[in-house]
């Protein structure tokens, strides 16, 4: 009796875990399995994983080559040595890139796993995978107006890639999601218009 209530207690704990992985918007858990003869398919796959690539959880725990070619052959080749090192250590696996949507959509993902091995030569990769999307898009609209910008000592106006020179609001308008209003400043007031209007 005392086993059987272990037993539904370890199964209640086991489907409320499940529940709450299911729940996380922007990730995904799993427990990949590669085989010695190469092939790999996810023995489990949290159902983020249909909300974020497009791929059913049942498809990918037959085959995990649907989100590999999601990915590409020059992503998969970067990770191949990251692999190769996690492996020969079996310390974590740590990655973020680039996967094409079926939507022709592009978004960015980052995965931590950490790698085991079964008695049959089986390599385990239990992680989650994060939607890391909005941060990659802010990392690039930061470095967008990184540098030195040539700009016009009288006008203001900003030399860009394209040699042409356009307006300051302009330029990061188009580099950022900055928007402009325009006032006077007191100094500019009392020069064009006197000190009686400051």
């Amino acid at each position: 009796m005392l086993d059987q209530d272990r037993k539904t207690h370890s199964e209640a704990e086991c489907a409320w875990l499940f529940r709450l992985v299911d729940a996380l918007p922007a990730a995904a858990v799993y427990r990949l399995a590669q085989s010695p003869a190469g092939s790999s398919r996810f023995e489990h796959a949290s159902s983020g994983f249909e909300r974020m690539f497009g791929l059913s959880p049942e498809l990918l725990r037959q085959d995990a080559t649907p989100l590999f070619e999601m990915m590409g052959a020059e992503e998969i080749a970067k990770i191949a040595p990251l692999k190769a090192v996690a492996t020969a250590t079996w310390a974590p696996f740590d990655y973020e890139g680039p996967v094409l949507l079926a939507s022709g959509g592009t978004r960015w993902f980052q995965w931590h796993s950490r790698p085991s091995k079964g008695d049959d030569g089986t390599i385990y990769w239990d992680g989650v995978c994060l939607d890391v999307t909005q941060r990659k898009e802010m990392e690039f609209r930061v470095a967008r107006l990184e540098g030195i910008l040539p700009i016009c000592a009288y006008c203001k106006k900003i030399r860009d890639k394209g040699e042409q020179w356009v307006r300051l609001e302009e330029y990061v308008t188009d580099h950022s999601a900055a928007k402009f209003t325009h006032g006077m400043c007191p100094d500019c007031i009392a020069e064009h218009y006197g000190k009686e209007y400051v």
